[in-house]
């Protein structure tokens, strides 16, 4: 009997490679929709493993093009699929839309229809917020969020949580009282979401629905959130305030407007703990008031000594908040934490169609609360020279690109008709909708070539390269071969002294420079190199450093900024695996370096050799993280076994190295943790690792606090 054609198709794609090698493989050579269209086609068929593959795809490569703006682009395979007939393009279209903040009427207009023919709990949250925020949420829409919640009640698992306790923040954001809502927000199940929600917190605490400490956390942010919004905005009011409102367009460069801007009364940045000495001149130095999001809160503690407050902007910020704790910690530490008005986040968005800027919302609140512009000063935003043929950097103090998020052009219309004309809290916003650029090319995917690929050296650095390699595949493809358009050099242990590991990298990226390619120098240590590659370090696209030592280095005997985020292996997603033959409840031991050989070496006499051994090299990353979990304590001298401690939270003892890539980890978390000269005085250090665990727990979580490293390719 002949197959039916659908199938034989799928059993051909199915085959050897798989259906995602494939569509990477065409994606490479360039043509990205042909290879949608195939994925579109292999969807189609019903087949699981196939399906599952090409919806994968499909996701990945229309993030491709909604993050570079083609949101037109983006949206085409998922229609291909017909979202009337299927879940997942429906699916695909909302969660497409949420993350890239397209609001518009035809958006919203097609999420009724989508939640009546059904989304799964992720996508139909995000179509209920949506129409929320949108001012959409009509009858119809409360009573089928009603009905879904009391259909969800058998199921449990992440993603149906929370849906059900932002489907509840809907609801008590509407004032309404149903027996539903008290349900939910009392089951013990349910607390880890509310913990996250700090306006549905404050509500189970009222209502004595549900109390743990994470929960009062949440609602003692809520609370704390609610009385110095209403102080600082206060304060804002005064007329007689000057404030200057910086933002971080490169326009102001060479202008040097930095003491006129320092002179203010107030100076309010945003994302920058502190302006780089060499943009002083032009953009000031002061620091009153910093402006961040639920992603960047960590930056306050980072400002400078005079920060008086700091305002945290966030769509879900009240609903669905990972940075709870950290905001927790820093108003317990004394910092002041506000908010926007909620009412001119809605404004802006229902005039822009998309989510705003945190530039925008800062300016129509001080123009609302001020009732105009007197005494107000605005420097830093040019909004639209970020996008384009000829855009520039989004950030004066680096090359960054810009989160098409926002709708720029729009942004720059409201921009100048608030600047220019008297503001009441009652005069209607000027609409601004989102419109498309004009694509002269179809999209093709951006190439990404992997240098310092150490993944066979143990798993550590194994860890780090499938996490590199999956952000890469987030923005594009992966390439072997030298046709690529990006570089990404992972430093790691070896950009130190002028090594000839150095030399070559650093070479590697002068002859990717000089053929046009950008280039990216990320997870690396940095210590004691010569000057004779200065002209290339300015010419990079980003330099990320592991720790604080480097990046201090870099700026005092380079003239170089460089971001710090933590050695990526503490980045990579870990998972518990069963290791039923493994010491539990010991001492492990790694090898060390030993400065008279030069090399790393395994301990065969004393009495630490009585104690298990653990061979990096033979473990998988998640193996070694759940192997510390069972375990006591570690001694090391190895960079990534530090790090795999950290990951399990389990206690240290660490020996010097050939760099200072362990003590910058110290550094950059501000934990005094002595290090080793010689295992000589080993017992006494593993006595002070047992009576100070709070230094341990200190360094936990800093490094839990840190950001996530994303690919910056600049203009």
């Amino acid at each position: 009997m002949t197959p039916r054609p659908r199938i034989h198709v799928a059993r051909a794609l199915i085959g050897a490679p798989s259906v995602k090698r494939q569509a990477q493989q065409v994606t490479a050579a360039g043509d990205v929709q042909s290879a949608q269209d195939g994925c579109v086609a292999v969807a189609r068929t019903h087949v699981p493993m196939a399906t599952q593959q090409a919806l994968r795809f499909l996701t990945v490569s229309t993030n491709w093009m909604a993050a570079q703006g083609r949101f037109a682009e983006a949206e085409r395979p998922w229609r291909a699929l017909d979202p009337d007939r299927r879940r997942a393009a429906r699916e695909g279209l909302v969660v497409q839309w949420w993350k890239y903040g397209l609001f518009g009427p035809d958006q919203i207009g097609a999420l009724p229809g989508y939640l009546a023919a059904g989304l799964g709990p992720t996508a139909a949250l995000r179509a209920y917020r949506m129409l929320e925020i949108a001012g959409a949420f009509d009858d119809r829409a409360r009573d089928r969020l009603i009905r879904a919640l009391t259909r969800s009640r058998a199921f449990h698992w992440k993603a149906a949580r929370a849906f059900k306790v932002g489907g509840a923040g809907i609801l008590l954001n509407r004032q309404e009282d149903t027996p539903e809502i008290a349900r939910i927000l009392s089951d013990k199940r349910n607390r880890r979401e509310i913990a996250r929600a700090p306006d549905i917190a404050a509500q189970a605490i009222r209502h004595g629905w549900a109390d743990t400490p994470a929960i009062r956390r949440a609602d003692a942010v809520a609370q704390h959130l609610r009385a110095a919004s209403d102080s600082l905005w206060q304060r804002l009011s005064d007329p007689h305030l000057s404030v200057a409102v910086v933002g971080n367009s490169p326009k102001e460069r060479g202008l040097g407007k930095g003491p006129e801007i320092d002179a203010h009364n107030v100076v309010i940045r945003f994302n920058l703990a502190s302006v780089p000495a060499p943009s002083r001149a032009d953009y000031g130095a002061r620091t009153s008031i910093i402006v961040c999001n639920t992603d960047t809160v960590r930056l306050v503690r980072k400002a400078e000594a005079s920060l008086e407050a700091a305002i945290v902007t966030g769509l879900d910020m009240m609903r669905q908040n990972p940075s709870v704790a950290q905001m927790h910690g820093l108003i317990a530490d004394g910092y002041q934490l506000a908010r926007v008005p909620e009412a001119d986040e809605t404004r802006l968005i229902e005039a822009l169609g998309a989510p705003s800027s945190s530039g925008l919302q800062i300016i129509l609140s001080l123009l609302s609360a001020r009732g105009g512009a007197s005494g107000l000063s605005f420097y830093g935003f040019g909004l639209t020279d970020q996008i384009g043929e000829n855009r520039s950097s989004a950030n004066f103090a680096r090359k960054t690109s810009p989160s098409f998020r926002h709708n720029w052009t729009g942004e720059k219309l409201l921009f100048d008709s608030l600047t220019e004309a008297e503001m009441t809290n009652d005069r209607p916003l000027p609409a601004a909708p989102r419109q498309e650029q004009p694509q002269a090319a179809p999209m093709k995917a951006l190439r990404f070539k992997l240098a310092g690929d150490h993944a066979k050296y143990h798993c550590g650095s194994a860890a780090v390269a499938d996490y590199i390699k999956r952000k890469i595949r987030g923005h594009g493809v992966l390439v072997d071969g030298d046709e690529y358009e990006v570089l990404v050099v992972n430093g790691e242990g070896s950009m130190h002294h002028d090594t000839p590991a150095f030399v070559n990298k650093m070479k590697l990226m002068e002859s990717a420079l000089d053929s046009g390619r950008k280039v990216l120098l990320i997870n690396t240590l940095w210590q004691q190199n010569s000057n004779a590659y200065d002209h290339v370090l300015k010419r990079l696209d980003q330099i990320v450093v592991r720790e604080k030592l480097s990046q201090i280095d870099l700026r005092e005997n380079h003239g170089i900024e460089a971001q710090v985020i933590p050695d990526l292996s503490y980045s990579a997603p870990v998972k518990t695996v069963p290791m039923p033959f493994a010491p539990k409840g010991k001492v492990l031991l790694t090898d060390f370096y030993s400065q008279d050989l030069g090399a790393f070496v395994i301990l065969n006499g004393g009495p630490l050799r009585k104690l298990p051994y653990v061979d990096m090299r033979k473990l998988s990353w998640n193996q070694m993280v759940t192997l510390l979990k069972r375990n006591e304590m570690l001694i090391t001298g190895r960079h990534h076994a530090v790090y795999a401690a950290c990951k399990a939270r389990v206690p240290f003892v660490s020996t010097r190295g050939n760099s200072h890539k362990i003590e910058g980890i110290f550094a950059s978390a501000g934990v005094e943790i002595p290090m080793l000269d010689s295992l000589r005085d080993i017992e006494p250090a593993m006595a002070w690792a047992r009576a100070n665990r709070q230094a341990y727990d200190d360094l936990f979580d800093w490094l839990g606090e840190q950001p996530d490293w994303r690919i910056e390719l600049g203009p």
